[in-house]
């Protein structure tokens, strides 16, 4: 048997992957970018194995096999398929055939998992329940991180979406106790809040800009949230550039002459400082929509005066969403202070490796896994 324990966060466009070994205690993390047909269409449906093949011979070699004793992952994959329920089953039926003597499961939305063997026999309806589930590893995470018996939101903010957790009395409540309800309601409830730090279209947060008295509507150019992330320096580069979903962040030149294209102005009609005047406009109406979700997520749930955030855009664009809920900020937790800042970005895939290691080892595990 195997000694490696395996966390992937599978998107439509992105593979992450922890890497933990039981007995060097080392741990090692990396990424892929899949390709894709379009701007905003991702093919996963045929050749993804590839890249999880590729990843795990480049970081265990040839036989990883016989290497891996225990993989979970969190997947996000309805767009790269006809349906959600198709994703899910081709997924599971590809971790399969890649370890077909290992344990492999996929993450559930309350943090338990199920056995990729046993995700073709599920209905439709019971399918919902993995639907998006690639932020569960960060609920996994946040429930070693924070005190039993805790009480407080989980937010986990990425490129594209931002997804919130209740945890309640340290257990994740779902959306609905209906599976069949699941994703619906989670979309219904602020669960899934579609802002991130990359892909936000400009024209989904405001109609137009005012800059020196003057309004400027903002067209539908494709521009993206990635310009306003470099321009105000929201993120860390050196990290954020290795998890960008589009490469590299670029240059502050190049941000302004994005969001110059995005008010059909040319990005030398105004100064760097006007620019970033504008910028701001737009980084102020995505913390505005960010609130609005996350205040759908508290509804009903009384306890809620605590949160603790991770993800790239965690102390920049949650915390102070949050804030705008009531939320004080003594009492809203940074994970990258808390753990390494790999760990607290990447919390989706580190957290499914933790998971994986706890199946393995069963046993409850601290939230840092021991390394040399």
């Amino acid at each position: 048997m195997g000694n490696k324990c395996i966390g992937l966060d599978i998107g439509n466009s992105k593979i992450k992957v922890f890497i933990y070994d039981c007995e060097s205690r080392q741990i090692k993390w990396c990424t892929c970018n899949i390709d894709h047909t379009g701007f905003t269409k991702y093919d996963r449906s045929s050749n993804f194995e590839r890249y999880i093949r590729n990843l795990l011979i480049d970081n265990i070699g040839v036989g990883y096999q016989k290497k891996i004793c225990s993989l979970v992952a969190g997947i996000s994959s309805g767009y790269s398929y006809q349906t959600f329920s198709e994703g899910v089953k081709h997924t599971a039926s590809v971790l399969k055939a890649l370890l077909p003597k290992t344990n492999t499961y996929l993450f559930t939305q309350d943090t338990s998992v199920v056995l990729t063997s046993r995700i073709s026999s599920l209905s439709d309806d019971s399918l919902q329940n993995f639907f998006f589930t690639n932020s569960v590893g960060t609920a996994h995470l946040a429930k070693r991180l924070t005190p039993p018996f805790f009480s407080g939101l989980v937010l986990d903010m990425g490129g594209s979406t931002t997804a919130v957790f209740q945890l309640i009395n340290g257990k994740i409540i779902p959306p609905d106790s209906k599976v069949s309800q699941t994703h619906y309601k989670r979309i219904q409830s602020g669960r899934l809040i579609w802002i991130g730090t990359q892909t936000t279209p400009l024209e989904y947060l405001l109609k137009e800009v005012r800059i020196k008295g003057n309004k400027f509507h903002v067209i539908p150019r494709g521009v993206t949230f990635q310009s306003i992330s470099t321009l105000l320096e929201l993120l860390s580069t050196e990290l954020s550039n290795q998890l960008s979903l589009f490469g590299a962040l670029g240059s502050k030149k190049d941000a302004i002459r994005a969001i110059a294209d995005t008010i059909d102005m040319d990005s030398t009609f105004f100064s760097t400082k006007e620019w970033q005047d504008i910028a701001n406009q737009f980084y102020v109406a995505a913390i505005d929509l960010l609130s609005v979700e996350i205040r759908k997520a508290k509804k009903g749930f009384s306890k809620c005066k605590q949160a603790i955030v991770f993800g790239l855009g965690g102390e920049t664009l949650c915390m102070p969403a949050l804030m705008k809920t009531g939320i004080k900020k003594e009492n809203i937790h940074i994970a990258k202070l808390l753990i390494s800042e790999e760990m607290a970005i990447m919390s989706s895939a580190y957290g499914a490796c933790h998971k994986a290691t706890e199946l393995f080892l069963k046993r409850r595990l601290p939230p840092v896994l021991s390394h040399n």
